[in-house]
């Protein structure tokens, strides 16, 4: 369990560049696109509105209008699919692996009190 958590320690610091960046970067666009008073002109908000939109699906529907902002839209998209698809994918290879080192040391343990018991 420990070598599990030690394994998804990386993964944990792509998706902590990954929330930031694109969580900035919509802030970004939404005050170049948008011009109204919104919780997405402070970065801190934007950032929690990213995670609240990719967690929970509650977002600001103004802010990812298609006709007002669509690069805002096609932004998150991206976001999403990395997010999802590749992390999720990426999760499930480091869990695999990490499996794989654990069940070959427990065979190794397993040989050994074996061999301990025949002698």
């Amino acid at each position: 369990m420990v070598q599990i958590a030690y394994d998804i320690v990386p993964l944990l610091c792509l998706c902590a560049v990954f929330l930031p960046a694109f969580g900035f970067s919509i802030w970004v666009l939404v005050q170049a696109e948008i011009r109204d008073d919104s919780d997405w002109y402070d970065p801190l908000k934007a950032l929690y509105g990213i995670l609240n939109a990719g967690l929970y699906s509650y977002y600001d529907v103004h802010a990812f209008e298609v006709e007002a902002s669509p690069l805002i839209l096609i932004l998150y998209e991206v976001f999403m699919l990395m997010l999802q698809i590749i992390l999720l994918n990426m999760l499930i290879a480091i869990m695999n692996n990490s499996h794989q080192k654990v069940n070959g040391v427990s065979r190794l343990v397993a040989m050994f009190e074996r061999g301990k018991i025949i002698l």
